[in-house]
């Protein structure tokens, strides 16, 4: 009888031991991944919120609280707020002109909207465009000449788009099809790496987590909402700063 038991407990414990089968793709599933990056590019236009914001460089470390504003294409605006609430730094670019307030020296920066100006006060080498379509839940597509689906274990699925040079965009997307990482490389270094979580319970879910690297700067930043409204209209003079009486006016390049 315990032979028996026994026998019996080792063919139910290599039952157990039994890889499952993967779970089939759907047929369509490269077209579906593909038109989730077409939905994300339109679903959210504008956003304002309060943010836990840390930004990682080989200089330093920064972190604080900020309100931030942003509208497509290339609107941007973020208050630097104090862990007492008051304003350390107040940026804003209308898309054509950028401008930064230091109110505890008086200092108002101003220039051209460009990348270099951005990276100046952000530590981030983007474009304008690109950095409001980023925290706006849009990845950049790369032009792409070939792709397929590959299903990571039961978590995701990781749409590869492959383009010249080398170039490789690899999109995860969760099993409710929520764009979760997307990792751009080239030669086999990666050059971009862009990560969502905490998606809100609308319908239309909004990450409430967004995480960037760039190793080429060996630049991280990481952005938290504890507060945010999106699609909402915000008047454009939002995203216009005016220097306050005795303010000392310096231009940037």
């Amino acid at each position: 009888m315990i032979f028996r038991i026994l026998i019996l407990f080792f063919l139910l414990l290599g039952a157990g031991c039994v890889s499952r089968p993967p779970v089939p793709l759907p047929s369509d599933i490269d077209a579906i991944l593909l038109n989730r990056l077409v939905h994300n590019a339109s679903a959210f236009q504008s956003l304002k919120g309060m943010a836990k914001v840390k930004v990682v460089t080989p200089e330093k470390t920064l972190r604080a609280n900020q309100v931030i504003l942003a509208e497509k294409p290339d609107r941007l605006r973020a208050e630097m707020l104090s862990p007492f609430g008051q304003t350390l730094m107040v940026l804003a670019s209308d898309g054509k002109d950028f401008k930064v307030s230091l109110p505890s020296s008086g200092d108002f920066y101003q220039g051209e909207a460009t990348a270099a100006n951005l990276a100046r006060f952000t530590r981030l080498p983007f474009e304008i465009a690109d950095l409001v379509n980023l925290l706006l839940y849009q990845v950049p597509v790369i032009t792409y000449r070939s792709f397929h689906v590959i299903l990571e274990g039961t978590d995701h699925y990781e749409l590869v788009l492959e383009g010249e040079d080398d170039l490789v965009q690899k999109v995860q997307f969760d099993r409710d099809l929520r764009l979760t990482q997307a990792v751009f490389a080239q030669n086999g270094h990666t050059i971009l790496k862009v990560a969502y979580a905490d998606f809100s319970d609308s319908q239309n879910a909004f990450p409430l987590k967004t995480s960037i690297e760039v190793p080429e700067s060996q630049a991280e930043a990481e952005l938290s909402f504890t507060q945010v409204t999106t699609n909402v209209t915000i008047p454009a003079q939002r995203f216009v700063l005016v220097p306050k009486a005795g303010a000392v006016i310096k231009a940037l390049p």
